[in-house]
Formats: C-alpha cells, sequence, structure tokens
C-alpha cells in the first residue's frame, strides 16, 4: 500500500529509516494509507530528546592538607544522568557533587564518567590534568631559653629552629605576644606557663 509519513521530512516508503530532527521536542508523526479511493490516517508523536551535557567545577583548586575541596557537576539531560569520579589518589566516587578532604601534599588529576541508561545514552569523558594541588605546610619548632625562670628575672628567650616559613608569631598563655622568628618575651604571670608558635609561608598558617 502507499505510505506517507506526513511531517518534515515526508516519504512513501512503507520502512523509513534515518530521520532526523532538528533539535529536541515533541514531533507528531502521521502514517496515512490509501487504497481504493479510501484513506485513513493516525498521528503520534515522537520524542526527541536532548544530547546529554555534563561540566563541572572544582573549589577551591588549591589548599594546605586539611583542605576540603567541593566538585560541583552541571548536567543537561532529559533523562537521569549518573557519575564515577576519580578525584586522585585512588580516591573515588558516584556522587553527583562529591566533596573530598585532601590530607596530602600534592597534584591531584581529576576525572569524570557520565552517563545516562536512557533517552539518549550517552557515556561523556571529562579529564582535568592539575585539577587540584595541596601546597606543603609549614614546620614549626622552637627552642625556650631558659625554661625553668625565677619571679626576680621571668625573662625568656624564644629562637626557631625551623628556618622556614616567611613570618613568625608567638602567643603566650598569659595574653602577650612577640613577632618575629627569634626574641626575647618577660611573662606578667607566674605559674606554668605555655607558648605557642605560628608560622607562616607562603602558602598558610602552622602551629
Amino acid at each position: 500500500f502507499p505510505v506517507t509519513i506526513s511531517n518534515t521530512p515526508n516519504s512513501s516508503n512503507i520502512t523509513v529509516n534515518g530521520i532526523q530532527y532538528p533539535s529536541p521536542a515533541y514531533y507528531p508523526v502521521t502514517l496515512t494509507i490509501s487504497e481504493n479511493g479510501c484513506t485513513e490516517s493516525i498521528t503520534k508523536d515522537v520524542w526527541v530528546v536532548q544530547d546529554p551535557e555534563v561540566s563541572f567545577s572544582v573549589l577551591p583548586p588549591d589548599g594546605c592538607p586539611g583542605t576540603y575541596v567541593k566538585f560541583d557537576a552541571t548536567a543537561i539531560s532529559e533523562t537521569p544522568v549518573f557519575f564515577i569520579w576519580n578525584l586522585g589518589d585512588d580516591i573515588t566516587s558516584t556522587q553527583p557533587d562529591p566533596l573530598q578532604l585532601y590530607e596530602n601534599p600534592g597534584t591531584f588529576d581529576v576525572s569524570m564518567h557520565a552517563y545516562t541508561t536512557s533517552g539518549c545514552v550517552a557515556d561523556i569523558y571529562i579529564n582535568l590534568n592539575d585539577a587540584v594541588t595541596i601546597h606543603p605546610a609549614p614546620t614549626s619548632g622552637f627552642l625556650i631559653q631558659p625554661d625553668i625562670i625565677t619571679i626576680d628575672d621571668p625573662t625568656v628567650m624564644v629562637l626557631d629552629s625551623t628556618g622556614t616559613g616567611i613570618s613568625c608569631t608567638y602567643q603566650f598563655s598569659d595574653g602577650g605576644t612577640l613577632e618575629g622568628f627569634d626574641g626575647t618575651y618577660t611573662f606578667t604571670e607566674f605559674g606554668r606557663q605555655s607558648i605557642t608558635q605560628i608560622i607562616t609561608n607562603e602558602y598558610r598558617d602552622w602551629e
């Protein structure tokens, strides 16, 4: 029987292949059969789904040991999108937006495999080299001379023993502070006292 599919394009073939539509949408497809002067038609919709599109962001892209990095995936798809992340250092996740703690210095490549299982079935791979950089933490350490003081002379000398960092601050348990890698400090309170050293390198502070 002559067969006509009335849409754009049209065909008079019984079997129709290779029809392409310009954009995602519902398209009405009409099948018309004519015989002996009689005509019968039926129309059904064809759903043309959008090809999945996926991207992701990294925040923050760098930090120091102990930094949490958030990976945010953005997916445009008519059907559910599933994810497999490789966050470097053998860290994997199947969450859409994983939050990962990086504790060791280094530079990490990140890859994402996004895929759909229905509609436009697709596999999308995104690789981002050097996506996350974890900087080394500064080293802290100092000497106290003397470590036992008297009421008559409550002054100590603190000496940085690391030779690293770009700045140094000491905090004393009686509320005082001392700027610099080396210096002297006179306590205003007596009893057991503590000293905290804060070393700053080009990336962060470290106690």
